[in-house]
């Protein structure tokens, strides 16, 4: 890692292969040599678990309280200016230092990409891929780590673990305390493959069975336990002779969810919990940490390592060969009381839906939904989520991930919901897709839903699910079946007199209009669609088409009549919360002030557009990225370096203050 043209590296691999303890053993030989005045390293290394729930702001900060530097102003940071400052923490205080960061795989899907709601995690990959830094940092991590960009593997490098080396192996024997020679550890590990875990929990097997490895290798009795699956073995032993029933129960209860949680959440699922004093569950959880079984992931909540939590799953029913089928009842009981655990914390931990702003608001009530359907209880997963407003929630704050995972669940063969619930998922369903980027997806979902509305004759769903149809051939670049779509939606909206559906379909047909170029066409839909909504109180429908109304006058050469429609679209679409669609309205305020050279503010404009466009997920993303990459041209790299660490910080700043410049505070303040 002392190499130059190395930043990071990434040890991945799978669960137990050993990730986490070879980068331990890095980390106390970095620390060894560093301490001795050895080596590259002239700082004492730095290890900081990533637990699930954390943030970009919160690797800040801890970072920045363990170099003792102050940490910058993270308010007033967007997640991905955080990134970059993260990177700076690192290139200077972090100078000469290696910094690991265990366990990253939890700020990442299972492709490697950042989740949806850490938001400038991918930048950060992006960063360290992309030039030298003055520290070095270790990842460990489940998949490869991928940044934003589609870029080689250049400063950061993966390197896939296996399993232990057989010195390694030893080494980890040793830590746990293992009493044999080292041709008997040698052996061990070269049975176990290398695999971390498994040799954990054959240390765990020896102390607590007060055995010693030697019997274990040469006793004929112990000859089973060499075959097949080792983890799967040694947790058999460990599992019927070691633990009690109450530390099985707690364990499969522990095995239920898929967070870390606290033990009161585990006795919930324990059908003997109130029989059970406190301090004996907490005694059983200290012995299960004890025996590697859990590990804690802070603030009093723990987690099964997750072959543990697999097994464990499938021994709900206590026994040596439990019955699969009685085992499978006990396992969706378990789920379901995991689900009705979150939907009583809920009732604390979730605003009322009128003050809900981001995810982190609804967390329970999502996970309640998920652990319903672990269940086999759609239906109480499905009107769960219509009774508390989630698919509008999330859809609005950009959580399409989320929805996706939850409504292809809903979508199970053994479910069967009444078919104006079916149609409702599939419209649902295309939504997300379509908002995803997944426009064939989106236009199979919308075809069922539409084929069910016109079954049970529900002709206000069937003339919304026409509209949307029309949307994504729009994406498409299928004009003349989005307009043909279009047309059918409006007039069943004027059939049902539905003035908003009404205004969406003038509003929708503007766009297609907008595309096909014949844009005083597309103003009149435009500024009929903005009449409608404006008389409903749509408000979120005006912020759609006020920004559409702007995109044309930018067209048509009118700069400051469009500039006016964009600062009133990005008011109201704050004050909604649409954030997409705020994405897009500043994105467009961008490619304004990029036309009129005026680059500090486009390149101010452009990193909030893309800071929202990463949140929600939105494959607009890369189309954002490709206009601050034209301004980075434009201008010359050394002066787009200088032009970016003036204005990533005081972004927002600099957009408002050149809308109350160009537009006017008197018409701010009378249409805020």
């Amino acid at each position: 890692m002392a190499q130059p043209d190395i930043t990071a590296i990434a040890l991945t691999g799978i669960g137990g292969a050993g990730k986490s303890t070879l980068g331990a053993l890095v980390y106390r030989y970095v620390e060894a040599q560093q301490g001795a005045g050895k080596g590259a390293f002239t700082a004492p290394p730095l290890w900081l678990r990533v637990d699930p729930a954390v943030t970009m702001a919160d690797i800040l900060g801890n970072l920045c309280s363990a170099l003792n530097v102050p940490a910058p102003d993270l308010a007033a940071l967007s997640p991905q200016s955080q990134a970059a400052a993260l990177f700076g923490v690192l290139h200077s205080a972090g100078k000469g230092r290696l910094v690991v960061f265990d366990q990253f795989e939890n700020l990442l899907d299972d492709d490697g990409c950042a989740l949806p709601d850490r938001p400038g995690i991918g930048e950060w990959l992006d960063a360290l891929n992309s030039q030298p830094c003055a520290c070095r940092v270790l990842l460990t991590s489940r998949p490869d780590p991928k940044g934003t960009r589609d870029d080689p593997y250049t400063y950061l490098q993966p390197y896939h673990v296996p399993g232990l080396a057989e010195v390694e192996g030893i080494e980890l024997l040793r830590k746990r305390d293992v009493q044999a020679t080292e041709a008997e550890m040698r052996s061990a590990v070269q049975r176990c493959g290398g695999h971390a875990f498994s040799l954990t929990l054959l240390a765990t097997r020896l102390q607590q069975r007060n055995l010693t490895l030697a019997s274990l290798l040469n006793d004929p009795h112990y000859t089973l336990l060499w075959t097949g699956d080792i983890a799967q073995k040694l947790l058999d032993a460990i599992y019927n002779e070691q633990l009690d029933s109450t530390e099985r129960t707690l364990l499969a209860a522990f095995s239920v969810f898929r967070e870390p949680i606290p033990s009161e959440a585990a006795q919930t699922i324990m059908p003997v919990n109130s029989e059970i004093p406190t301090e004996y569950i907490e005694g059983a959880i200290d012995g299960l940490l004890t025996q590697h079984l859990l590990q804690a992931a802070g603030e009093g909540r723990c987690q099964p390592h997750a072959i543990v939590a697999e097994y464990a799953r499938d021994h709900i029913i206590e026994g040596k060969q439990p019955d699969r089928q009685a085992n499978r009842q006990a396992l969706l009981a378990a789920h379901a009381r995991a689900a009705q655990y979150y939907r009583q914390r809920a009732a604390t931990t979730c605003p009322s839906p009128e003050k809900r702003r981001k995810v982190a608001d609804v967390h329970d009530l999502i996970e309640a939904t998920w652990q319903y359907c672990q269940a086999e209880q759609w239906q109480q997963a499905y009107d769960l989520m219509i009774q508390e407003g989630i698919f509008a929630d999330l859809k609005l704050w950009g959580g399409n991930t989320i929805l996706l995972e939850l409504y292809q669940l809903l979508l199970s063969d053994k479910w069967h919901p009444e078919p104006l619930q079916a149609g409702d998922i599939y419209k649902d369903l295309g939504f997300i897709y379509g908002d995803l980027g997944k426009s064939a997806e989106a236009l199979g979902a919308y075809e069922k839903a539409l084929s069910i509305y016109k079954e049970v004759e529900d002709r206000g769903k069937e003339g919304q699910t026409l509209v949307n149809l029309g949307w994504v051939n729009n994406l498409l670049g299928q004009q003349k079946k989005a307009l043909k779509y279009y047309e059918e939606g409006l007039s069943i909206a004027r059939e049902l007199e539905n003035r908003k559906e009404e205004g969406r379909a003038l509003n929708n047909l503007g766009g297609v209009y907008d595309a096909l170029g014949q844009k005083q066409q597309a103003l009149e839909y435009y500024e009929q669609a903005l009449r409608i909504y404006r008389e409903v109180g749509d408000r979120s429908g005006e912020g759609t088409t006020l920004n559409n109304l702007g995109g044309v006058y930018d067209a048509l050469g009118q700069k400051q009549q469009a500039l006016e429609y964009y600062e009133q679209a990005l008011l109201i679409r704050r004050e909604v919360g649409d954030r997409s669609g705020e994405g897009t309205t500043l994105w467009n305020i961008g490619a304004y002030y990029f036309d009129q050279s005026r680059y500090d503010v486009a390149l101010a404009s452009f990193l909030l557009a893309r800071d929202i466009f990463e949140e929600v997920q939105s494959p607009n993303h890369d189309e954002v990225q490709g206009w601050i990459d034209d301004l980075r041209k434009k201008v010359g790299e050394e002066q787009f370096r200088a032009l970016l660490a003036r204005v990533e910080p005081r972004a927002q700043q600099l957009v408002e203050q050149a809308l109350i410049e160009d537009v006017g505070e008197t018409n701010k303040d009378s249409r805020g």
